[in-house]
């Protein structure tokens, strides 16, 4: 399994399913291995039962017993992804419940799609994983303002730098760089940075103009560090600040 901390487009790749009995779609999808998975979070939209709470605690009690991962799904919320031939099982169990609960609308309808998976399924072929005699290095991926915004989301939940990078294919140095605010960073990832480090990051942040003045960036690349010092509307305050305290 990759990327287990967000869906990036190397790692995770979504598509659709849809029964007749629904408008919402299920979403099974790919990893970079060729496993396949499918969303749990909107299984549970489909048989319209609300996944936060019972539900999601539910998943969380069978994650080893149904052999689950947690992730984020297309909308960036929380989910956990079920391995696709372990489904019809996993759709007895919790028509079980759900009939336990007295859901029963519920219920019908998973026990209409535990009926009709293995038809749903079968035109789903896994995509043969891409093999590679060159192993990239962690510190080539570019980055972006996704790796900026993900970077500071993860720190912020307590994750372990080193964890981090690994995930989103970064090295620990450019991480560190990425935080500090001394990355070379494009136009677009330069104002994640002031929304996000720039907002938290006091030794780097002291600009002129703060995150306003990063909206005049566009076209210009650089860490938020060299463009502070380059001068025009970004100027260091710190200093000065110092000297006249």
């Amino acid at each position: 399994m990759t990327y287990q901390f967000h869906p990036l487009p190397e790692g995770l790749h979504y598509q659709p399913l849809r029964v007749d009995f629904s408008t919402r779609p299920m979403w099974y999808l790919h990893d970079g291995e060729g496993l396949q998975w499918i969303d749990l979070r909107s299984i549970f939209r489909v048989l319209v039962t609300s996944w936060p709470g019972r539900w999601r605690g539910y998943c969380e009690a069978k994650q080893s017993a149904w052999g689950l991962e947690p992730c984020f799904d297309r909308k960036h919320q929380e989910t956990m992804l079920a391995p696709l031939e372990r489904m019809p099982a996993i759709l007895g169990e919790i028509e079980a419940q759900l009939l336990r609960l007295g859901q029963s609308t519920a219920a019908r309808r998973a026990s209409m799609l535990r009926n009709r998976w293995r038809m749903l399924i079968s035109g789903l072929n896994a995509p043969t994983p891409i093999k590679s005699t060159r192993k990239r290095s962690a510190g080539r991926r570019k980055v972006n303002a996704f790796v900026v915004r993900q970077a500071f989301l993860l720190i912020g939940k307590g994750h372990k730098k080193t964890e981090i990078a690994r995930a989103l294919g970064i090295s620990d140095g450019a991480l560190r760089q990425v935080v500090a605010g001394t990355y070379s960073l494009d136009a677009e990832a330069t104002d994640a940075w002031w929304e996000t480090f720039g907002t938290k990051n006091t030794a780097t942040a002291c600009f002129d103009g703060g995150k306003p003045a990063a909206q005049g960036l566009q076209g210009i690349s650089g860490s938020p560090v060299e463009l502070a010092r380059s001068g025009g509307d970004l100027s260091v305050r710190c200093n000065a600040g110092a000297k006249h305290g």
